[in-house]
């Protein structure tokens, strides 16, 4: 047998397979179709749990970095930084971040968002951490308001979050001075709050300034509480000495606020979140009691009013009563002179206080200006020279009565104490700029070589005494004085026998006496009128003397020559 047919015998005999069609799924089918159910698992389960994602607008990027920055709500992360884009108008950024499922309730049109980096505000330094760390986005949530999911974020960190026991006030205040954003604020010297923010009011005369007061120190905030400024030193010199007030060294540095409660009598309720308080310049002013009603009047000063500032006090007899609102000039060309037009504000209450009247502000006004009421113009102080009004009886005063002046009633006034006192050293100088000095020392001159003279005549008396007592013939006389005071006592003794006989006819004698010495003393009598005229012939005839005396010291030489002709 050839080969070819023992390879048709050997194909034959091997066997042959059958093709049948299986019924059912193929189990190579089940891995992809798990791979399927699990994919889907998953992606159901990061569209479940996938939280919200947000646009945040800030004015710059500086810090933020996509895919980096997280979002934390008290250093816990929330969220992540996907996408840090320029708006179409290149003014602002814009931030899309992803958040975590549990944040969506808490994104509301109160929740804010703001940059956490370094900073050194309100006396502290705040963000340290992220010099090491980096910069992130800070949260403060808010379930109040409708849900919202484009922000604006923050430039300025939040001094207060939502999460902080306490309360918000607000003062209206004409300047800032030196405050900023978390300026704090005291009470009895404690740190209680701080300042949130500040802004224009609607009238934009006034900033309307935020506080926030920490619980539970907002439980002293009243009704009518008072706030000041505590920024930098504050010293008073008056008459009770120098007095310096301050809050404490970072008040001094960055500025602050301080408040306080009037008498427990006029304290109000618990002030209410947003209460709107006046913010004073001083503790002074502050705690001084205020009165609503207020008048005002015009004074009229002759005078210079230097040193007279608006605000300057008026006082009555030193007690305050109002201050000056306004200084201006007003022409008086009638008398040809500037007056000085001062208006000052009064607090009625205060005024009546001092009256104790009930009748009406003008008929009490009227008989006070009556009795010499009048207003002048005092020094308040030598150091700086201010001035105030006082308001004050003067018996003296000249009679005047009040006058209104386009509804204004104007108030007489006086000049004061000092201009009073400047006329009399002019009146002074006037005086004595007429006064003949140079005649006056001539005339002393001469009596002083007349003295000199006489001192000389004196010691030659002197020597002549001195020679009179060491001379026998004083001691002679003092010998006959002795015998002298002998006769003298007999002579007593012979007068008191004979004495009161003779006192009658000599009292007669005497009294007669009298009576000639009167009449020739009498300043009409002849011996009188003669004596005047010789007295005054002796003080001419002296006056011509002391003239010749001048011409001859001063010419010697017209004894010889005699007086030359001019």
């Amino acid at each position: 047998m050839n080969t070819t047919e023992e390879q048709r015998a050997k194909s034959t005999a091997l066997p042959h397979a059958i093709i049948q069609k299986k019924k059912g799924v193929s189990i190579v089918w089940v891995i992809p179709l798990v791979a399927i159910i699990i994919a889907a698992g998953l992606v159901y389960k990061a569209l479940i749990e996938k939280g919200p994602a947000i646009t945040i607008t800030f004015k710059s990027a500086e810090g933020i970095e996509a895919g980096k920055t997280k979002i934390k709500y008290k250093n816990v992360t929330i969220g992540e930084v996907k996408t840090v884009k320029v708006n179409p108008g290149l003014k602002n950024i814009i931030v899309t971040a992803q958040l975590v499922k549990e944040a969506g309730k808490y994104l509301t049109e109160k929740t804010r968002f703001w940059v956490v980096r370094a900073r050194l505000s309100g006396g502290s330094v705040s963000g340290l951490g992220t010099l090491f760390s980096g910069s992130y986005i800070a949260i403060d949530p808010s379930l109040e308001g409708e849900a919202k999911q484009d922000f604006q974020g923050l430039e300025i960190p939040p001094v207060v979050t939502s999460d902080l026991p306490g309360r918000h006030f607000q003062l209206k205040a004409p300047r800032l001075g030196s405050l900023e954003y978390g300026s704090p604020v005291y009470f009895k010297g404690v740190k209680v709050g701080q300042v949130v923010g500040y802004q224009f009011s609607n009238q934009k005369k006034d900033l309307d300034i935020k506080i926030f007061i920490d619980a539970p120190y907002d439980r002293n905030v009243f009704d009518t509480t008072r706030f000041w400024f505590a920024s930098g030193l504050d010293m008073v010199l008056d008459a009770r000495g120098v007095r310096i007030d301050t809050q404490s060294f970072v008040s001094m540095m960055i500025g602050g606020l301080a408040f306080a409660n009037p008498d427990q009598k006029i304290q109000g309720p618990l002030a209410q979140e947003g209460y709107v308080f006046p913010l004073y310049n001083s503790s002074e002013d502050a705690m001084a009691m205020k009165y609503a009603h207020k008048e005002y009047y015009l004074l009229k000063f002759d005078n210079s009013v230097r040193g007279l500032s608006i605000g300057a006090p008026v006082e009555f007899r030193g007690f305050p009563i109002g201050q000056v609102v306004d200084i201006g000039l007003e022409p008086a060309w009638e008398y040809d002179r500037m007056m000085i037009r001062v208006k000052i504000e009064v607090e009625l209450e205060r005024f009546r206080q001092l009256t104790k009247s009930n009748e009406a502000p003008i008929n009490t006004l009227e008989l006070m200006v009556s009795k010499g009421m009048r207003a002048q113009l005092k020094i308040g102080s030598l150091i700086t020279g201010s001035m105030y009004v006082a308001l004050d009886f003067f018996k003296t005063a000249s009679p005047a009565s009040i006058v209104r002046h386009d509804g204004i009633i104007e108030i007489p006034t006086i000049p004061g104490s000092l201009d009073e006192l400047t006329g009399s050293l002019t009146a002074l100088l006037d005086k004595l700029s007429k006064v003949p000095l140079e005649e006056i020392g001539s005339a002393a001159l001469d009596t002083i070589h007349n003295l000199d003279e006489t001192s000389r005549s004196f010691k030659k008396a002197g020597d002549g005494i001195t020679e009179l007592v060491s001379s026998n013939a004083l001691k002679k006389a003092v010998n006959s004085l002795n015998l002298s005071l002998e006769q003298i006592q007999r002579l007593t003794f012979e007068l008191e026998q004979t004495l009161p006989s003779a006192v009658d006819s000599v009292s007669e004698k005497t009294i007669a006496t009298l009576g000639r010495i009167e009449k020739l003393t009498a300043s009409d009598s002849a011996v009188i009128l003669e004596l005047n005229r010789t007295l005054k012939e002796f003080s001419r005839a002296a006056q011509t003397i002391r003239r010749l005396a001048d011409y001859l010291e001063r010419h010697p030489e017209s004894i010889i020559q005699g007086k030359g002709r001019k």
